[in-house]
């Protein structure tokens, strides 16, 4: 199944580079242990994001929606870690 859908960490004033969505992303990544949609991984991901924007003041609405126009606005991703 195609799935259009994206995130969209927030909207500016951006953080600071690197990017905390993309750090946050990766260790979320990193620690998963079995099968995590894209909803799950966007509700944990917003939760870190938005608590990183408040503590240096900065308003970020992250948002995880289908792409308008896309063509197949339904479906999701999954992540599985890979064995080694």
């Amino acid at each position: 199944m195609v799935s259009s859908r994206c995130w969209t960490p927030w909207e500016a004033p951006t953080l600071s580079l690197p990017s905390p969505s993309l750090s946050c992303f990766k260790e979320l990544l990193q620690t998963n242990v079995g099968v995590l949609s894209g909803q799950e991984m966007f509700r944990l991901l917003q939760l870190r994001v938005v608590g990183i924007a408040q503590r240096v003041d900065a308003q970020q609405v992250p948002e995880y929606a289908p792409i308008k126009f896309a063509g197949h606005e339904a479906g999701d991703f999954f992540f599985v870690r890979a064995s080694n």
